[in-house]
């Protein structure tokens, strides 16, 4: 999985008036409780799962997560709440 990851664009986000330098492109705006992140995502085509990387609100504090996947409509969940177009 490190590899899928190192092998996409680096893109420069804003999390809360800081910009963070991110190992993915960046797809998604979400909100955990009041806590807002960038989400990018990386299908790992080996066994079809779709990953997620999720750069928090402090530069580095990156965190992996394998969110359920809504094919049909294009979107995903975590926990429950719903990504918005970035």
């Amino acid at each position: 999985m490190k590899q899928a990851f190192e092998n996409t664009n680096k893109s420069k986000v804003l999390v809360d008036g800081m910009t963070t330098v991110c190992k993915f492109p960046a797809r998604r705006v979400i909100w955990m409780g009041t806590q807002k992140a960038i989400v990018g995502m990386v299908q790992i085509l080996a066994n079809g799962n779709l990953y997620m990387l999720v750069a928090a609100k402090h530069p580095g504090d990156l965190t992996s997560f394998q969110p359920e996947f809504d094919r049909l409509v294009g979107g995903f969940t975590l926990k429950g709440e719903f990504g918005t177009d970035f």
